[in-house]
């Protein structure tokens, strides 16, 4: 014989639930429990892209998350996205300039000078995947020295690939601005030049605060402060001038300015 362990009612010996007061009494010995619902795991891609936004909510929380899940298979496809963006940002760039100077070769008259203001689009995709791994280099390295030399929570190992899923994270607004940039460049380049700049302020404020946050703070020493300091503004300025010389260089800008030197110095001579 059996009774409610809440209200004391009589059941009956296979009974689940007391008709009384509704209490679930747990399986009966004679059944089977039911088999728990099977839910799929997303896919890479569907992790990858649910950060999108996970971002807008809380870019810290999107970013740690994807770090303590070691989420390094979306990190890796929102790398990639990166990489898209910087070679889509180099074509626009250098399509902008071509067309640019072939307008400028043409009032003097001279087309066949024009066609050597191309785009180099194969050396762009290598580009975008050089000036990828210096931006990630930029925010990774840094953030991993100060966890292993300040927190010491984790491994080398893991530290870097917490560092990988969180730069995957925080790339995500650096993507869309460089298209953006890209298309500005069609109005002038100053203005793609200035949302360039914008979002590396965005850049090196997230990467400061991460910083700050895996060396448990840094304004409270200064010789860790200076010694963090100094080194992201080192790898700051190499890669600034890394980007802009793989920029020149492969939107074939110092090739079309000076042919346009060229064209108006020899027309200052003919006249």
């Amino acid at each position: 014989m059996k009774f409610c362990k809440f209200c004391g009612t009589q059941l009956e010996d296979t009974a689940a639930f007391c008709k009384n007061c509704g209490a679930q009494l747990g399986t009966p010995a004679n059944q089977a429990p039911a088999a728990a619902p099977v839910q799929s795991e997303p896919n890479a891609f569907a992790k990858a892209f649910g950060k999108i936004p996970a971002f807008f909510k809380s870019p810290a929380g999107a970013a740690k998350l994807a770090s303590d899940n070691k989420e390094y298979g979306p990190a890796g496809i929102l790398t990639g996205v990166f990489a898209i963006s910087t070679f889509m940002y180099l074509l626009f760039y250098g399509l902008s300039n071509a067309l640019r100077f072939n307008a400028q070769f043409m009032t003097y008259g001279v087309v066949g000078f024009s066609n050597l203001a191309v785009v180099r689009v194969g050396m762009m995709f290598i580009g975008a995947i050089l000036l990828t791994l210096l931006a990630a280099s930029v925010y990774i390295l840094p953030t991993t020295l100060a966890r292993i030399i300040f927190k010491k929570d984790v491994s080398f190992g893991r530290a870097l690939g917490d560092a990988f899923a969180e730069f995957s994270v925080y790339a995500l607004p650096l993507a869309a601005g460089l298209i953006l940039a890209g298309l500005a460049a069609f109005i002038h380049t100053t203005v793609a030049f200035i949302i360039v700049a914008l979002f590396g302020v965005y850049f090196i404020v997230v990467l400061m605060a991460s910083i700050y946050e895996k060396a448990d703070g840094i304004t409270d020493n200064l010789l860790k402060l200076l010694a963090v300091v100094g080194f992201v503004a080192g790898m700051l300025i190499i890669g600034h001038y890394l980007f802009a010389e793989v920029k020149t260089w492969l939107v074939n800008y110092n090739a079309g300015q000076t042919i346009y030197e060229g064209v108006s110095g020899l027309k200052e001579y003919l006249n």
